[in-house]
């Protein structure tokens, strides 16, 4: 468990990034949440099969994946706010 949550602090700034470049290409804004969170999935189930990990670990990586996607999200919209 321990190498998803060390793992979440850059996965979550690859997401932020991944995201703003897709809206800088043209994405409409309305599709940031779903891209970031199946981002989230992406990335942590690439790590999964990487590490050979077992049916219980790719349940945990989805999971972390999703939550790092909605964080990514979240905590850009935030600070962006906070910045206006």
């Amino acid at each position: 468990m321990e190498e998803y949550v060390l793992g979440g602090v850059p996965v979550g700034g690859a997401i932020v990034y991944l995201v703003e470049m897709a809206k800088r290409l043209g994405l409409d804004s309305k599709f940031a949440m779903p891209l970031s969170i199946a981002l989230g999935v992406l990335l942590y189930t690439t790590y999964s099969a990487v590490i050979g990990a077992t049916p219980e670990q790719w349940w945990i990586s989805t999971v972390m994946g999703v939550l790092s996607g909605g964080f990514a999200s979240g905590a850009y919209s935030g600070i962006k706010a906070i910045r206006e």
